[in-house]
């Protein structure tokens, strides 16, 4: 017993997920996650037939999978995972990047600010391993030589829009 997607149906209005019915379910829990890890889940429904409708997600990638229940509350395995994509229409691609500031630290250069929640950051090369769930964000650099550096801080959003910034330190001899 494994859920499985049904291809045939096609989405009407909103999103539409449907699966394929299990022989003895008597409910299904759909899961929908922003990682296929499913460790940023963003809905979990239990729902009493093979399909569902899906509202209010941003614009990104998205993975779900189905897990059915039969009348003695056996669960099932876990379906396949597989992927959709939302893309926002209408709404602008630009992404939010506002650089707070930066601080000297001896030769390492504290940068801080606020960018979009979900989005991803890269300064200097170097990915930004955590952002706050409201967006807001500080990076340590490797420590730099003494003289005039730029630092290149460059994002996108889920909805594929970028930004770039640059800022000029100068670190003391």
């Amino acid at each position: 017993m494994r859920p499985r997607p049904d291809e045939e149906n096609v989405p009407v209005s909103g999103l539409q997920i449907r699966w394929k019915p299990v022989k003895d379910a008597v409910s299904y829990t759909l899961r929908v996650s922003a990682t296929a890890m499913f460790t940023k889940m963003v809905k979990q429904v239990r729902l009493s037939g093979p399909s569902a409708e899906i509202s209010g997600l941003d614009a990104g990638d998205y993975f779900w999978n189905v897990i059915a229940t039969d009348v003695n509350k056996k669960t099932s395995e876990v379906s396949e995972t597989f992927k959709f994509t939302l893309v926002a229409q209408g709404r602008t691609q630009e992404m939010m990047l506002d650089i707070g500031g930066t601080q000297l630290h001896g030769r390492v250069v504290e940068v801080f600010g606020k960018t979009e929640p979900g989005a991803a950051l890269i300064i200097n090369g170097q990915p930004v391993p955590s952002i706050g769930g409201d967006g807001t964000f500080r990076y340590f650099t490797e420590p730099l030589e003494p003289g005039e550096h730029s630092i290149v801080i460059v994002g996108q959003n889920r909805r594929g829009g970028t930004a770039k910034q640059q800022v000029t330190i100068v670190v003391p001899k």
